[in-house]
């Protein structure tokens, strides 16, 4: 797959992304307060942004592991980018937790500045462990045939 078509996939998912996560938390919130769409927009900008990333460096991966062993590079950006998912799903479900089950308005303070937080915290976590070497096996390969 080239370049210009993976990014045209990852575009895709991170739209996807940025669609669901922005209905499902104006859809979640809207009982409890009027102008929902206010947090479900950003959520939503943050999935879409966190998905075009992941998806992209998976495809990256695949695309590299099917012609032989993918770079240590891309394995690491591969992990870089799975994190970064796992820390937004992981930082939505809390705030939405402790607003919706607790009622606690530090549950949209999480979700307004926890999941950039995380993000930020997954990129340059994903930076500092793409630019240091690392000795060993960087993970489990497929090949596909």
């Amino acid at each position: 797959m080239n370049t210009v078509i993976r990014a045209i996939a990852a575009l895709l998912a991170g739209l996807a992304g940025f669609v669901i996560a922005t209905v499902g938390t104006t859809a979640l919130l809207a009982s409890r307060i009027e102008f929902s769409l206010l947090v479900g927009l950003p959520v939503g900008v943050y999935a879409g942004l966190t998905l075009l990333f992941g998806s992209f460096l998976a495809l990256w991966y695949r695309d590299q592991a099917a012609v032989g062993d993918p770079t240590e590079g891309v394995t690491r950006g591969l992990w870089a980018g799975a994190a970064a998912i796992v820390a937004l799903v992981g930082t939505i479900a809390v705030g939405l937790a402790l607003y919706i089950v607790a009622g606690l308005s530090v549950g949209l303070t999480v979700l307004l500045f926890g999941v950039p937080a995380a993000l930020l915290v997954a990129g340059v976590i994903g930076f500092i462990v793409a630019r240091t070497g690392r000795g060993g096996d960087v993970g489990p390969r497929s090949s596909s045939g």
